[in-house]
């Protein structure tokens, strides 16, 4: 299986250290939440998530593959 997270830089809400903090710490509380979030990970646990930015905008995804 795979972790992969991808945000994309450049936009009006996506230039400084802290927004890119923000989505992360976004990222760390829908992982913790997850319904699965305290077992291990199996093949139909397959997912993926679209980030925004404060604005609203996408920058990004994160998702686990096999």
């Amino acid at each position: 299986m795979k972790f992969e997270l991808l945000i994309r830089l450049g936009n009006e809400a996506m230039q400084t250290t802290q927004d890119i903090g923000w989505v992360l710490f976004n990222v760390g509380t829908e992982l913790t939440n997850l319904s699965y979030a305290e077992r291990p990970l199996g093949p139909s646990d397959q997912v993926s998530v679209t980030l925004r930015d404060k604005n609203g905008n996408t920058v990004g995804a994160w998702s686990v593959t096999v």
